[in-house]
């Protein structure tokens, strides 16, 4: 037996299968020519942007890695400023504190001095108005026991008087 007679016992025709395959290669030809070239160039638009997307994400992701680092470096920079700051605050302050200080203790000291000054000053003058009262009363004293005729029992009186 021969294979053609063997595909005819099975059922195969010869004129059929041919016109199946020309059918089968127009419509393959005119998928290839219009429908799958658009699909794969969709495809490949598509896989171009998820590529795109995802180069995109990558890059994000560092420089989101590199912008917390760097937020990090100018948070700890603006402490350290901060603490600088506060620093040289309290610095400035202890210094004007010490400086006012130092100014009250000054004026302080200038009016102390001058209040001894005029204290002594005031007691020199009372002392030489009791000199020059003391003074006056001797010679006033003087004058009457120069004046009057002293006896016994006068100059007690006198002495009396002077003691008191």
């Amino acid at each position: 037996m021969d294979i053609g007679q063997i595909l005819a016992n099975i059922g195969f025709n010869w004129p059929v299968a041919v016109a199946n395959l020309v059918n089968f290669l127009i419509i393959f030809y005119l998928l290839q020519r219009f429908v799958f070239k658009r699909v794969g160039q969709v495809l490949k638009d598509r896989q171009a942007v998820i590529a795109e997307g995802l180069a995109a994400a990558e890059e994000a992701k560092g420089e989101l890695l590199s912008a917390e680092v760097k937020a990090k470096q100018i948070a700890d920079e603006a402490k350290l400023m901060a603490n600088q700051i506060v620093t040289d605050g309290h610095e400035r302050a202890a210094e004007t504190v010490k400086a006012a200080t130092g100014k009250a203790e000054a004026v302080y000291q200038e009016i102390v001095e001058r209040g001894a000054a005029d204290v002594q000053r005031e007691r020199q003058e009372a002392e030489k108005q009791v000199q020059v009262e003391t003074a006056r009363l001797i010679v006033k004293g003087l004058e009457k026991v120069l004046t009057e005729d002293f006896t016994d029992k006068k100059q007690e009186d006198l002495i009396a008087r002077l003691i008191k």
